[in-house]
């Protein structure tokens, strides 16, 4: 295993709840395996569903 990722995809949402949930799913199931990438999402807002599923 790599200890550093080849890859970032960064997630940001400003105000916009309604699609980070599919942005973060799409970037999950990329065929790519997990160890060589990370996802960073920014958001300025608090969201249950969506907090749980970053974590």
């Amino acid at each position: 295993m790599q200890e550093t990722p080849l890859i970032t995809v960064i997630i940001v949402a400003y105000k916009r709840k309604e699609y980070i949930i599919e942005a973060i799913k799409s970037a999950l199931n990329q065929t790519l395996n997990k160890e060589y990438y990370e996802i960073i999402v920014i958001k300025n807002f608090i969201d249950k569903n969506i907090d749980t599923l970053i974590v």
